[in-house]
């Protein structure tokens, strides 16, 4: 079973320069999450920012952070696989 991710982001925090046009007309905003070791105090698990440029990074700017979100579906324990590895034959 895979996990699922919900989340709510700041539309009015989007530069309007980080929306890249693509060939078919459509609009993208590259995003960059990353997992929290521990949920924060909302229980949040994971946090959402816009993607940086190479140059961006280098030059240590302030990332756009848009929001953070919690992980409501969980992959299928291992341990339901480890107990056969628990068989005595």
């Amino acid at each position: 079973m895979s996990k699922l991710r919900t989340f709510s982001i700041c539309v009015d925090d989007i530069p309007a320069e980080k929306l890249v046009t693509a060939k078919n007309g459509k609009r993208y905003l590259n995003l960059t999450s990353w997992d929290n070791d521990e949920p924060d105090k909302y229980g949040n698990d994971f946090s959402v920012s816009i993607s940086q440029s190479k140059e961006e990074r280098e030059a240590k700017q302030k990332k756009v952070y848009l929001g953070n979100g919690k992980i409501v579906g969980s992959s299928q324990s291992s341990s339901s696989s480890s107990s056969s590895n628990d068989l005595p034959w």
